[in-house]
């Protein structure tokens, strides 16, 4: 079984998603009045890529593991990031001009240059939108690159016998965890916990497996601060 790690007393909420993002998550959700439970469903692998980037392209990051699996360090390529937590990651990295945008892939194309001439996204194997598609269609040269992937924890993590929130940060860890033989899916043992998601793409799969509406709560945006604000730990 996973080993998870815990925190101090208080209302438990279990972060799902993978490390090293999931321990700044429990800090900022410890500060929200909860008591943390890390237990990631996913981890997180390099992928070899061997392509280079060009020099003059700028880049596109959608997540903090593009940046951390991208090799590339430093630079005043013109960088476009999804959320403060990818743009910080990518200035952390030695990038200069660094664009941040809020929301998802679609307001992040809102943002981009209609003057750029190359753009290379820099992702994981499996993404969420259709940012090189878009881009191409608005005649701006645009490819990915693939540099990690996230896999299934092999076993279910080991957990307290009740649990009082479940945050989930992707679809892929709402299905994995419906995909094992996990506790709190009825009233059996328990309540019920709140299963809190970052988007309605993220609650569906829960949805769809019959969980209570009454459960599931989605952020108003696709933010931890907002993900957080969903329930009140008190």
């Amino acid at each position: 079984m996973t080993e998870a790690k815990s925190t101090s007393p208080g209302r438990t909420v279990w972060i799902t998603r993978t490390r090293p993002s999931a321990e700044r998550s429990a800090q900022n959700w410890q500060a929200a009045g909860w008591s943390p439970i890390v237990a990631p469903l996913l981890r997180v692998v390099p992928m070899e890529h061997t392509r280079p980037v060009p020099d003059n392209a700028s880049l596109i990051f959608t997540s903090e593991n593009g940046v951390r699996y991208s090799g590339l360090r430093g630079g005043d390529q013109r960088v476009y990031a999804i959320g403060e937590a990818t743009g910080s990651a990518a200035k952390d990295a030695g990038f200069t001009n660094v664009i941040v945008s809020g929301g998802n892939w679609k307001t992040l194309l809102e943002v981009i240059d209609k003057k750029e001439e190359q753009l290379i996204h820099i992702s994981g194997k499996h993404v969420r939108g259709r940012i090189v598609e878009a881009l191409n269609a608005r005649g701006i040269h645009s490819e990915r690159r693939i540099v990690y992937a996230t896999q299934t924890v092999e076993n279910a993590p080991d957990l307290p016998s009740q649990i009082d929130a479940i945050a989930f940060y992707s679809p892929k860890a709402a299905k994995v965890y419906l995909s094992l033989d996990m506790p709190f899916m009825n009233d059996g043992v328990g309540a019920t916990p709140d299963f809190i998601c970052l988007s309605e793409a993220v609650a569906d799969p829960l949805r769809n497996a019959g969980i209570e509406v009454t459960k599931i709560f989605v952020a108003n945006a696709p933010d931890e601060a907002s993900l957080i604000a969903c329930t009140n730990p008190n």
